[in-house]
């Protein structure tokens, strides 16, 4: 078999047919197409030829067929790295019929194979394309169109050689502007960061006289100096307090309730149910009084905190002692959803008033809402009319909420220290 197969073997080098045309004429493949420079069939791994309708080729013939990512004028011949390998076609012909994960397991076991693989989308491209011609397919016009045509490479290496050189020469108006810069000294030489800030001046080595700007304003001077001297130990004098004058009391914040015969809360039970954490109806608490003093229990810290509670505008105004506004000192407004509740206060409409104080609205906790209260900014409170239970935590709610609401808009009414007199 050596005997017969030499003789293609020695003039295979200056009379091969081409390669893709005959692996397609060759189709279906053996195992037997692997040999040795010799032509005898020999195992994948070990095989440097592929003889293929009594033709020998190397195994790394570049073929016709185009990869994806081969410039417009690569050839076989230039650039058979954007080719298929001929070993690549057969490898993937002989496998044809198996799974895409045994082809790969078979090419990475395979010496001279390894890395070599079509990936997932190549492999249908290629087994199609060996059964007739395609897209990916270099026909052999366009191949000696390519051949024929000057390299792109070379050409404009060419062009550029057979161009004449031309002598350099300035421009005249060029020159003529670099030796007016250097005669009028108008260039500024950056030597250091510091010229930058320095300006035209400092390429003429002038400088900038400021004696009578200085002597002008000397006198300005001299009194603003004197003057402040003289006047701000008095002035420190002014804001210092006497000695033992007492500083000036801050009020109690005040807390404003509905005087409506059918708010939950009053002056007659508010104390119970803020104070005690229990709620007991209005009926069954005193009458008569127009102010209320509550104090604010669960503070730590020794903290303590006083809250005057009103049911009226008038009860309201006597607390302005000294012609202070009250309304600087309210923190929290209940209601029960009437709007009259606001008829006389500084703030009338209920939306502008809980944008300065914060509202409360108590209710039955199996009573619906009242309509008037979705669209105002208030804190709701529902009483259960049953569980007792329950009224502790809806009042340390309350208490969050109002903490919150005083330490955000009105932190000078925040709790004070157990020790200050009341």
């Amino acid at each position: 078999m050596a005997s017969t197969s030499a003789a293609p073997a020695a003039g295979a080098a200056s009379s091969l047919p081409d390669a893709l045309s005959t692996l397609r004429a060759s189709l279906p493949l053996s195992t037997g197409c692997w040999s040795d420079a010799s032509g005898v069939s020999v195992e994948s791994a070990k095989a440097t030829h592929l003889q293929l309708s009594g033709h020998l080729f190397p195994r790394s013939t570049a073929t016709r067929l185009v990869r994806p990512s081969a410039p417009d004028n690569a050839t076989p011949s230039t650039a058979p790295q954007h080719f298929y390998a001929l070993d690549d076609l057969v490898f993937a012909s002989l496998s044809r019929d198996e799974s895409y994960a045994a082809y790969l397991l078979a090419a990475n076991r395979t010496e001279g194979m390894a890395g070599r693989h079509l990936n997932a989308l190549e492999r249908p491209r290629v087994l199609r394309a060996l059964e007739q011609e395609g897209e990916m397919e270099l026909s052999e016009a366009e191949l000696q169109r390519r051949l024929e045509a000057p390299s792109s490479s070379t050409a404009p290496a060419a062009q550029a050689a057979a161009a004449p050189k031309r002598a350099y020469v300035p421009s005249p108006a060029d020159a003529a502007f670099v030796k007016r810069l250097r005669t009028q000294n108008v260039e500024v030489v950056l030597r250091t960061r510091s010229h930058a800030l320095r300006g035209p001046r400092a390429a003429t080595g002038a400088t900038a006289d400021f004696a009578s700007a200085h002597k002008a304003l000397a006198p300005l001077l001299r009194g603003a100096t004197t003057g402040g001297a003289q006047s701000a130990p008095a002035s420190r004098a002014a804001a210092a307090p006497a000695a033992g004058q007492p500083k000036r009391r801050r009020g109690d914040p005040i807390i404003v309730l509905s005087n409506a015969p059918t708010a939950l809360l009053g002056l007659s039970n508010l104390s119970a149910l803020l104070g005690g954490g229990v709620y007991m109806p209005r009926s069954s608490g005193s009458s008569g009084e127009t102010m209320l003093s509550l104090e604010r229990p669960g503070l730590p810290n020794g903290l303590r905190q006083r809250f005057l509670v009103v049911d009226s505008t008038e009860a309201l105004a006597r607390l302005g002692a000294g012609g202070a506004d009250p309304w600087e000192r309210v923190v929290a407004v209940f209601t029960s959803g009437q709007t009259w509740q606001f008829k006389g206060y500084k703030w009338s409409e209920p939306r502008e008033l809980f944008r300065h104080v914060m509202g409360v609205y108590v209710r039955w906790a199996n009573d619906a809402r009242a309509p008037s209260v979705r669209d105002w900014n208030v804190t709701e409170l529902a009483v259960d009319r049953t569980k007792r239970h329950t009224d502790k935590q809806l009042v340390a709610h309350f208490w969050r909420s109002l903490d919150a609401w005083v330490a955000r808009n009105k932190p000078d009414l925040a709790p004070r220290g157990a020790v200050e007199a009341r």
